[in-house]
């Protein structure tokens, strides 16, 4: 009997008759007041890397999901900087619990966001090669003001 129902389970799994889950992954922040919202929910198809299409980026922003519980990355200090080079495309990693959100100095013609959630690699790509804003750390450390490092 058992084998009966290891056999019956793996073959609705191989045929996906069990639908996976995975926890909801939001960009929040400025853009959606600090809420968790479902046009701001990114898609997975393995539950580690998450995707955001086309928006305008502004103000201050993190990844979290609808507690910032299981899954809540920010930068883990004021001092880490990001840059767009000059492709309009920036990377830098993010760290999972990061007190510190990043913010955008302009508003940022986003073309697409990939997250990695186990590795907290963050790639931002914008539509546009000529707009370059200054992206900020901001927290505690720097009143919550967009410094030079």
């Amino acid at each position: 009997m058992k084998k009966f129902l290891l056999l019956a389970m793996s073959l609705f799994v191989s045929l996906g008759l069990f639908a996976q889950t995975y926890t909801d992954v939001y960009l929040r922040g400025a853009v959606s007041s600090w809420e968790a919202q479902d046009a701001y929910k990114g898609t997975t198809t393995d539950g580690v890397t998450y995707t955001w299409g086309e928006m305008t980026l502004t103000g201050e922003f993190k990844f979290a999901d609808a507690n910032y519980s299981a899954v809540n990355f920010g930068c883990q200090s004021a001092t880490q900087s990001v840059t767009l080079d000059s492709d309009g495309l920036f990377t830098t990693t993010l760290t999972k619990g990061g007190y510190y959100n990043l913010s955008a100095s302009s508003a940022l013609d986003v073309k697409s966001i990939t997250l990695n959630i186990e590795t907290g690699t963050l790639m931002i790509s914008t539509n546009s090669e000529i707009l370059y804003p200054a992206i900020y750390l901001r927290g505690t450390v720097s009143s919550w003001e967009a410094q030079e490092a």
